[in-house]
């Protein structure tokens, strides 16, 4: 990682001080304890310290399954979005899904008719499934490139922001597109847990972007933002009922790792705890956490953005 990340100290877009944020923000992976540090101008922040071996952070099984019984959902949204961006006309159009995961919307979008690529640090999983995978986007050939580039929650993951931008900015197509998922840290409900809020998620997220930073960091990268949605239906619900969750039982991150079948220390007496509640909160927030995203207050940036030309 560059070097710059663990001792910066001013925003990397404003350069002001940063101030902190959270003094403690604890991981529930590594029982660790981090803080997020802010610009006072755009809200970008960053987690601190940066672990020197970031790789203990990520089990393995943290590539695969993300999205549990919604994985279908998802897609078709995600889909839609990239719909939204190209148009119709989509065939053998050359998709890079950028920190791709078990490589499920990979695979849709190759239905959707699209040569499709990825990048993944674990390329194993989503080669298995017959798909073109390597661990970074300079291996695939410069001289062909993308028409679309997706980065679905992947982009905070990155120490060095400037670096995969501009990157991928000399791997796109001149009339291609950007499409990019963050979690929203200056939303309502970021706002309302603070630092137990889920999609924190440090220290593998090295960056908390808000609406402003998301748009300023683009825009240095000659980047025109042409649409922006606040919402992920399924991330924003997340969010509310595991952060809930985490403040009620004693089992940080419990029913998502239940629900994407992932290891837990939950004794099976008590699994069925998480489902009652967790399922009766879905109920309940369901609709208030729809109409949230349909009037731009999710807890989700989604961005298309397009090359500026001029």
């Amino acid at each position: 990682m560059p070097a710059d990340v663990a001792n910066l100290r001013r925003c990397l877009l404003c350069d002001v001080p940063l101030e902190t944020r959270f003094q403690s923000v604890f991981d529930a992976e590594s029982g660790e304890v981090f803080s997020i540090e802010s610009c006072p101008e755009c809200k970008f922040g960053a987690t601190y310290p940066v672990p020197a071996d970031l790789a203990r952070y990520y089990a393995a099984s943290y590539y695969g399954g993300r999205h549990g019984v919604t994985n279908g959902l998802c897609n078709r949204r995600r889909q839609r979005f990239v719909r939204l961006a190209l148009g119709i006309n989509q065939r053998d159009k050359r998709l890079l899904d950028v920190g791709c995961g078990d490589g499920s919307f990979m695979i849709a979008a190759e239905q959707a008719g699209f040569q499709v690529f990825g990048t993944e640090l674990a390329k194993e999983a989503p080669r298995s499934r017959g798909l073109e995978v390597e661990t970074t986007h300079d291996k695939f050939d410069p001289s062909l490139p993308f028409d679309v580039i997706t980065l679905w929650h992947a982009l905070e993951h990155f120490s060095d922001l400037d670096a995969i931008l501009q990157g991928l900015r000399k791997q796109m197509h001149a009339e291609g597109c950007l499409l990019i998922a963050v979690p929203d840290a200056r939303s309502f409900q970021a706002r309302f847990f603070g630092s137990r809020w889920l999609h924190l998620d440090v220290p593998r997220h090295f960056w908390h972007f808000s609406r402003a930073s998301l748009e300023k960091l683009l825009i240095r990268h000659r980047f025109d933002v042409v649409f922006l949605r606040a919402s992920e239906f399924e991330y924003d619900l997340m969010g509310w009922v595991q952060s809930l969750l985490d403040g009620w039982l004693a089992s940080p991150r419990g029913l998502m790792k239940l629900l994407t079948n992932r290891e837990t220390p939950i004794p099976r007496s008590r699994k069925w705890l998480h489902f009652a509640i967790g399922f009766t909160l879905f109920g309940i927030l369901a609709a208030p956490v729809w109409l949230a995203g349909r009037i731009g207050r999710g807890g989700t940036l989604v961005v298309v953005a397009k090359p500026h030309m001029r």
